[in-house]
């Protein structure tokens, strides 16, 4: 008998009860707030958590048997979750995979890790500056990441993943430069890792460093097209005789 003030709680049902809990993991019950997720939503995740969890991908008639609701209502009710990145879909579009949520908890565990204080458990709770700057990098790299499988129109490979963490930790590059990176090279219809790191390489080089100074790179051709311009009008004598004659008549009026 399981030892309870009423006492009325048999082993076996002590048993079920055990078998019956749900396996969720902390660190998504304290950051799902950095997630595109309300308490609705996070419920709804957690029904259908089992079998994500288990085999890591979710069928519609899994989901429907978990919810209690037909496939189709399934389908409606787990679209927020596929619109936010936290659950997305197989090419053959016959189920759910759970890596932008595998990979939002992946990034909570590193920077769990990467700001302990000296002494300090991973997990702890903790009121100090670093857990602040951990989570704004969680959301940066989460936002990234999905800013990259929308242009690249799928899932990223680990390898890929690696890399935009390296732009960021090993090079020290903004998100916003990388994500410029990446806007033209899809512009370019040369959407890979590596023809984006060729477009931070030559950045490098040149030594911009921010933003703002690659637009500022941008513009800098026309003006100096424009200034080229101006400045062959006026070495043109036939320029300069015009400029003269318009002068004169003014004058005289």
């Amino acid at each position: 008998m399981v030892n309870t003030p009423d006492n009325f709680l048999s082993t076996g049902f002590a048993q079920f009860i055990l078998q019956d809990c749900v396996l969720v993991p902390k660190s998504l019950l304290t950051n799902y707030r950095l997630l595109p997720l309300n308490e609705k939503d996070l419920l709804l995740l957690l029904r259908v958590s089992g079998p994500l969890f288990r085999n890591g991908h979710l069928t519609l008639k899994e989901a429907s048997a978990e919810l209690g609701v037909s496939p189709e209502e399934a389908a409606v009710l787990l679209q927020p979750l596929l619109a936010g990145g936290i659950l997305g879909m197989d090419k053959a579009g016959r189920s759910y995979h759970a890596n932008g949520l595998f990979r939002f908890l992946h990034e909570c565990w590193l920077n769990e890790q990467r700001y302990a204080a000296p002494g300090e458990q991973v997990g702890e709770q903790r009121t100090t500056p670093n857990r602040e700057v951990a989570k704004d990098y969680v959301l940066t790299m989460s936002r990234l990441y999905r800013r990259f499988e929308a242009e690249f129109g799928r899932s990223l490979k680990y390898s890929e993943n690696e890399q935009i963490r390296q732009w960021l930790e090993d090079d020290g590059l903004p998100a916003d430069l990388v994500e410029e990176a990446l806007r033209r090279a899809v512009l370019r219809n040369k959407g890979t890792l590596a023809y984006i790191n060729s477009i931070l390489r030559d950045w490098e080089k040149k030594g911009y460093k921010t933003l703002d100074q690659v637009l500022e790179l941008d513009v800098k051709p026309e003006k100096q097209r424009k200034t080229a311009k101006r400045s062959s009008q006026d070495e043109d004598p036939e320029f300069l005789k015009q400029l003269a004659q318009i002068e004169a008549d003014a004058f005289r009026m």
